[in-house]
């Protein structure tokens, strides 16, 4: 009698887990990029490949990695449709024309002291990406050195730029020349300044694969030459500066 009644529970035990299993499942949505969207199970998806889905016991269609938005996977059961997993397709641009505007927070050394100072800068560049390795702009901003000293430069600088990986998320590097300009400034006693040579190279991230905006973050190391001549009436000096400064870079690009 054990044995039947072991059995008998057995049985439920199964009975009630396949009931479960029928009154839940999944559907796949895929958002396609012009619109459309369509409702079924994935079959096969390779990404940057091929991507299949069954709409029904008789049609599976088939769709390009690189025309699909999204991809949302929703269960259903006895208490209606919720979505339990969304992904972002990949649909960064990897050529055409782009534009970022970031802002910079610069860590070096005062040149009389070594104290350590912080700095700050701005920039935007505007290019051209040939394809997801390498792609050419042209740049101008304004970096302010030694708060409260007046010494401000504005680069305009030629940079490459690529991504290494298609995906969302990816590694990135870049590698800006180009000559700064030292602003005259007499509210601070600067009379007479002289531009340098400016090297800028960084490594970083790629957040986002949009199509629209894309964030950027990147940490480098940048050299620029300058001279300031400062006349306080009573006294002249001239001060001929090359700074060097570990920039930690954020922007958006679109």
């Amino acid at each position: 009698m054990k044995n039947l009644k072991f059995l008998w529970l057995f049985c439920c035990f199964i009975f009630a887990g396949t009931l479960t299993a029928q009154e839940t499942s999944t559907i796949d949505i895929i958002h396609m990029k012009n619109g459309s969207v369509f409702r079924g199970q994935i079959t096969h998806y390779t990404q940057g490949g091929i991507l299949k889905i069954k709409v029904n016991d008789k049609i599976e269609l088939a769709f390009p990695d690189n025309q699909i938005k999204k991809i949302i996977q929703k269960e259903v059961n006895s208490d209606g449709i919720k979505e339990i997993k969304s992904r972002k397709q990949y649909a960064f641009r990897e050529r055409g024309v782009y534009n970022l505007t970031s802002g910079s927070i610069a860590a070096g050394k005062q040149a009389w002291n070594s104290e350590n100072i912080i700095d700050v800068g701005f920039q935007n560049i505007t290019g051209f990406k040939f394809n997801r390795f390498l792609g050419v702009g042209l740049g101008i901003g304004v970096d302010y050195y030694y708060g409260g000293s007046g010494q401000t430069v504005m680069p305009i600088f030629a940079e490459a730029r690529g991504y290494l990986k298609e995906k969302n998320v990816s590694p990135m590097y870049s590698l800006a020349a180009g000559y700064g300009i030292a602003f005259k400034r007499n509210d601070f006693n600067i009379t007479n300044t002289k531009g340098g040579l400016m090297l800028h190279p960084a490594i970083g991230l790629r957040i986002g694969g949009s199509d629209n905006a894309t964030f950027i973050i990147d940490l480098g190391f940048k050299i620029q030459h300058a001279q300031f001549e400062y006349d306080w009436g009573w006294e002249q000096m001239v001060q001929r500066m090359r700074y060097h400064r570990f920039i930690l870079r954020t922007g958006i690009m679109f």
